[in-house]
């Protein structure tokens, strides 16, 4: 539940390495994105789609038992 926290943290790294404006000379970085960012972030996308089909399933279940 936590990967996604995770995956908003390294945006705000990578906005913050590309912020070098203003800081002269002394501090230029240079940041790009990975393969393996978008293999996490598709990672997240999966584990929270899988998690709601799978809550929907049971909320369904519990109703037709009600019945």
């Amino acid at each position: 539940s936590m990967a996604d926290v995770f995956v908003v943290a390294i945006i705000v790294t990578y906005m913050a390495g590309n912020a070098s404006a203003g800081m002269g000379d002394m501090l230029k970085t240079q940041s790009q994105f990975e393969i393996g960012f978008y293999y996490f972030l598709g990672y997240c996308i999966f584990s929270i789609a899988s998690q709601m089909m799978v809550d929907m399933t049971q909320m369904q279940k519990s109703q037709n038992t009600a019945r």
